[in-house]
């Protein structure tokens, strides 16, 4: 994913429902999955400081990843931690080598 989690994301079909190409609402799900940004401070949903989406905390991506039975979120910007810290990831660069 690029950006991060969505209050709105109930089912990962949602995903592939969104209409393509579109322009990027200010608000809902296609703007949360682009802006919204991991907070190791923010418990549940927080406001976010780029002025748009939301911050969720290290509970939101606990409750997804049981939710959808999946084991790492891997994002594609801001370094939010390492992978040993956390359930979600962001590469440093394109490269992704897993051992």
């Amino acid at each position: 994913m690029h950006g991060g989690l969505s209050p709105e994301l109930n089912k990962l079909d949602q995903i592939l429902n969104l209409n393509r190409p579109t322009d990027v609402p200010d608000t809902g799900l296609l703007c949360d999955l682009l802006w919204s940004d991991p907070s190791n401070e923010a418990q549940g949903w927080a406001m976010n400081d780029r002025g748009v989406s939301y911050t969720f905390g290290p509970d939101k991506v606990a409750e997804f990843l049981e939710k959808h039975d999946l084991d790492l979120i891997c994002r594609a910007h801001q370094v939010c931690c390492t992978l040993k810290e956390c359930d979600l990831l962001t590469p440093l660069s394109s490269k992704l080598i897993v051992n």
